[in-house]
């Protein structure tokens, strides 16, 4: 019910706005998507570890300027960023590893040759509005914006299989809660290049936070119990967008 009312209350503010504007710039943005943080290890420490690496941006923006200085702005974006999948499948097994030998003393991970691990990217898409201060200096704007809005995230589904105690055991992660809130604090330089065109040098810092549901299951065995067991931990994604942007005033 919050990210419905908050939704209502971007859309709303954009709308009144944009009703009183004297200026409007549409922007297409495309650039690089950088972790940072926690976000951001390059080696996973244990199964919680996120191992993201530097991935794509693309963006799309509106600016409605009530005034010189002051003004809304709306943006939808999209990145995605791949991972260190070494690290991740090291960690992931060593999990397994333990949590099966637990079960049954006589367990052995087997060779790479004999279980299945599948792994995914991050991406997320955003949906944001908020204010923007600008400060020309002749054919120059330093723009400066403050948003928030809603972000649909998608991690990588980690998946495991292999055979164990004569039965099967699998063991999945993937996204628990989406949409989430995102934050979004950006600036840029604004340089007018010729009539209602303009090129911009952006960079952008968001936060949002995610959880990972994990679901472990050991199934058509008789040698030990089926058993299912689901445990969950939050992650926060911290990610910088910088990249090169056209925009055209009318």
């Amino acid at each position: 019910m919050k990210h419905l009312l908050l939704v209502i209350f971007l859309v709303t503010s954009i709308s009144i706005f944009s009703q009183e504007s004297s200026k409007n710039i549409l922007g297409m943005s495309m650039g690089i998507s950088v972790p940072i943080n926690s976000f951001a290890k390059a080696s996973c420490e244990d199964c919680n570890s996120t191992c993201v690496k530097n991935g794509i941006m693309l963006s799309f923006d509106d600016v409605y300027f009530i005034t010189h200085y002051i003004g809304v702005t709306a943006v939808a974006s999209f990145s995605q960023n791949g991972v260190n999948a070494d690290s991740i499948e090291y960690n992931v097994t060593h999990r397994v590893s333990n949590l099966l030998s637990n079960i049954d003393n006589s367990f052995i991970f087997p060779d790479e040759d004999n279980y299945i691990i599948n792994l995914g990217t991050w991406t997320h898409a955003n949906i944001m509005a908020g204010t923007i201060l600008s400060f020309p200096v002749k054919s120059i704007c330093f723009d400066f914006r403050a948003l928030a809005g809603l972000s649909v995230i998608s991690s990588p589904d980690k998946e495991l299989k292999l055979d164990f105690a004569g039965g099967n055991f699998n063991s999945y992660e993937k996204i628990k809660n989406t949409p989430s809130i995102v934050y979004l604090l950006g600036t840029c330089i604004r340089y007018h290049i010729s009539s209602g065109y303009f090129v911009r040098l952006m960079v952008d810092w968001t936060y949002s936070q995610a959880t990972i549901e994990i679901n472990d299951q050991i199934t058509h065995t008789t040698q030990v119990q089926e058993m299912s067991i689901r445990s969950d931990y939050d992650v926060t994604t911290n990610l910088v967008y910088a990249g090169l942007s056209f925009a055209y005033n009318f």
